[in-house]
């Protein structure tokens, strides 16, 4: 009888190894035996089933919450704006929403909403703009910039319902702008410039606006322009009342020849000045061309892109660090302070080649740097030359800016005497910078990197008050900070003096899009500063392009997505409230792009620029068109409208008392007046003290609050401790006693 050979199988681990070590009570997965088999098998097909049940649940549940985020909401239909252009391409709001720039292939539109009729206009063909930014300056004058498709940029101001040409910002071939933009109150023009010589350099500039030398000027100008007009209609008044008195004879009338006719344009101007008579036919009634020399900006900051660490001349140390300005290494975190040799790079490139690499200093793919910039007001952290300079809230003091494909954030002072040559703070993070965002208070900053992770820097006092990880695999499309009083009543803080303006917490919440569709919220109070993100959608394949909040009404934002749905939300609900939509056969161009939507006269009207559907087209529309609702008119925004009403005229009822009561005042004697301006002064005083008082009892509460979830998480973690030291009694009991 054959015997057959059983194969040689090695037996069971042992549960322990060595029973000495006692390693394994801090280790939680150690804490029990390692089962035999075949019993591990079958716990591990038990996880397996568990956890792919598991996942069916999220993703169920997901999607049943997703069904309760999408609930249709009603459709809102915009009103068609008759313009004048063929061809719009871009539309820029003003500071204060009074006015709609439109720029369109042949020039610039200014309209006037909320009936969004034409006002003015700036005509010059070929120019296709592609980005417009404004800015409000003192005296009723709206700058306005406007960049071409071919990188020239012009800057226009809009005085008195007239469009002047300022300055041409360059007019070469050599350098192009990829872009530019004002800040507030139009002091300054930060502008991305590219120089086509080989090799292409990036530059970042910043230039300082004689903002009082134009506003003398425009004023002049504008003088000059109305006596021109003045004289140009009384002169055609002199010759139309002949004739007009020839026809009014009955056989001037019968026997009147071609000759005597009266000329009258058939093309009437269809833009005319608000206030004005209508110009005669010889004058264009848009941006009236002056012999006015406007003064020409100051270039104030010139950077240069440094895509790599260049090699050093130096064939020693002493050399190498005389080729740098010691005022250089005050900068730290720049990376490219670095003394490197021509001989390092020789042998890197060697190394390459040998590998079959090609390195980032010889490759041939152009990487096209392109830097994002927001201009900042006083801060703590503000650089070492604005410490003792005078701080004006209105005005920026700084500007941070970063490169495309880049990980560092620069910080560049603005005195008002001389120019920079270099950053005097450099903020590095872990991975590239995709996208950034700056709160309307210039309070909170937040920037988004390429690995998915948000950092929220509390720019006044120069901490970061939140980090967060929101999506490893997708992308951060855009991000948008909500106004003040989005989630819940803005708070103020009391003066610090009397000069300095009222400072806000900051905004409460930031909205954040992410590149598969969802969308989510961050709130960004410091008490809130550990707690996890609102998922307002979830992923989809429609993503969100666009996020924009309305001024008036915190709570609401304003959403585009890839499908050119507008949405609008309401934060404090998580809810949406409805959509905005232009005709069927027209839908939003480009959602991607900047100035395809945008919100005027304070948010009550949005303004969008259509193009013609492929299928629906015929020759009967146009190809482009502009729409408008008021969203005042939207049955489901309308308590917010009304609500919005209310408070204005409480608030203005308050000043009219007010400004009464000090009429009254103003009549009495001096010595009554005298007494009570030292009430008024005992009175804010007391004020100050009660306002000081109410915000440290609130943060003593709030203190509290924290300090009992603090020693909640202790007590968890006690008992954590107590279980695990019991546990190891009573192991090491069974063991003695076994």
């Amino acid at each position: 009888m054959s015997r057959q050979k059983r194969p040689n199988r090695e037996p069971t681990p042992p549960s322990r190894i060595d029973v000495d070590r006692d390693d394994f009570f801090a280790d939680p997965d150690m804490m029990f035996d390692e089962l035999p088999q075949p019993f591990r098998m079958i716990d591990k097909i038990l996880e397996g089933i568990f956890d792919d049940s598991w996942s069916i649940i999220n993703q169920r549940q997901a999607e049943r919450e997703a069904g309760t985020l999408k609930v249709p909401v009603p459709v809102y239909n915009g009103v068609r704006v008759g313009t004048t252009t063929e061809e719009p391409r871009c539309l820029a709001p003003s500071i204060d929403g009074n006015y709609v720039f439109l720029g369109h292939a042949d020039g610039l539109v200014v309209l006037k909403p909320p009936s969004v009729l034409t006002l003015t206009s700036w005509d010059e063909n070929g120019v296709l703009p592609v980005q417009l930014s404004t800015a409000d300056m003192p005296g009723s004058i709206y700058l306005v910039t406007m960049l071409s498709n071919l990188g020239v940029g012009r800057i226009f101001a809009l005085f008195k319902n007239r469009l002047f040409l300022l300055r041409i910002i360059n007019d070469t071939d050599a350098a192009i702008i990829t872009t530019m933009k004002l800040s507030t109150n139009g002091d300054y023009l930060g502008v991305g410039t590219q120089d086509n010589r080989p090799p292409k350099k990036y530059f970042f500039e910043v230039h300082r606006l004689p903002t009082d030398g134009w506003t003398r000027e425009l004023t002049s100008a504008n003088r000059q322009l109305v006596k021109h007009e003045s004289k140009m209609l009384s002169s055609v008044e002199q010759q139309t009342s002949p004739q007009l008195n020839n026809q009014d004879k009955p056989q001037s009338a019968q026997g009147q020849t071609p000759n005597q006719e009266v000329k009258v344009p058939s093309n009437p101007p269809s833009a005319l000045l608000e206030g004005q008579p209508s110009l005669p036919a010889n004058i264009p009634p848009g941006a009236v061309p002056s012999r006015t020399n406007f003064s020409k900006p100051i270039l104030f900051l010139r950077v240069k892109c440094s895509s790599s660490p260049t090699a050093c001349n130096g064939t020693n140390p002493a050399q190498a660090l005389a080729a740098y300005n010691n005022s250089d290494f005050l900068t730290l975190g720049n990376g490219f302070t670095h003394s490197l040799s021509t001989q390092l790079f020789d042998q890197r490139r060697a190394d390459y080649e040998n590998l079959g690499f090609v390195s980032q200093q010889d490759s041939e793919t152009e990487v096209r740097s392109i830097p994002t910039f927001h201009f900042l007001g006083p801060t703590k952290y503000q650089p070492n030359s604005l410490e003792n300079s005078y701080t004006d809230a209105t005005k920026p003091l700084s500007v941070v800016m970063w490169w495309s494909n880049s990980n560092q954030i620069f910080h560049y002072p603005l005195p008002k005497n001389g120019r920079v040559d270099k950053p005097e703070i450099v903020w590095p993070n872990g991975d590239v910078i995709i996208n950034s965002t700056l709160s309307s208070d210039k309070i909170l900053l937040a920037v988004a990197l390429r690995n998915g992770i948000v950092i929220i820097w509390d720019i006044y006092r120069g901490l970061e008050r939140k980090i967060i990880g929101l999506s490893e695999k997708e992308s951060i499309i855009c991000m948008q900070f909500l106004l003040p009083g989005a989630l819940k009543d803005s708070k103020t803080v009391p003066k610090s003096n009397p000069g300095s303006p009222t400072i806000q917490t900051g905004p409460e919440a930031l909205i954040v899009a992410c590149g598969d569709g969802s969308l989510y919220l961050i709130e960004c109070e410091p008490e809130k500063s550990e707690t996890a993100p609102i998922t307002l959608a979830y992923p989809s394949k429609i993503p969100f392009y666009k996020i924009l909040p309305l001024p008036n009404i915190p709570q609401l934002f304003i959403t585009v997505q890839k499908n050119s749905e507008v949405i609008v939300h309401d934060a404090r609900r998580k809810k949406r409230m409805c959509e905005i939509a232009m005709s069927k056969s027209y839908h939003l161009d480009n959602p991607t792009k900047d100035g395809e939507l945008i919100l005027a006269k304070r948010g009550r009207v949005v303004v969008m620029r259509g193009v013609k559907d492929d299928t629906m087209f015929t020759e009967l529309e146009d190809v482009f068109a502009v729409y408008a609702i008021q969203l005042h008119l939207c049955l489901e925004l309308g308590e917010y409208f009304a609500k919005l009403q209310k408070e204005n005229q409480n608030q203005q009822q308050d000043e009219n008392l007010k400004n009464q009561n000090a009429g009254k005042d103003k009549k009495r004697g001096s010595r009554a007046s005298k007494q009570n301006k030292e009430n008024t002064s005992v009175n804010e005083t007391e004020e100050k003290l009660n306002l000081m008082l109410r915000e440290r009892n609130a943060e003593q509460a709030l203190r509290q609050a924290r300090m009992q979830q603090r020693w909640s998480r202790l007590k968890t973690e006690l008992s954590v401790i107590s279980a695990m030291k019991f546990q190891s009694k009573k192991r090491d009991f069974l063991r003695k006693a076994f």
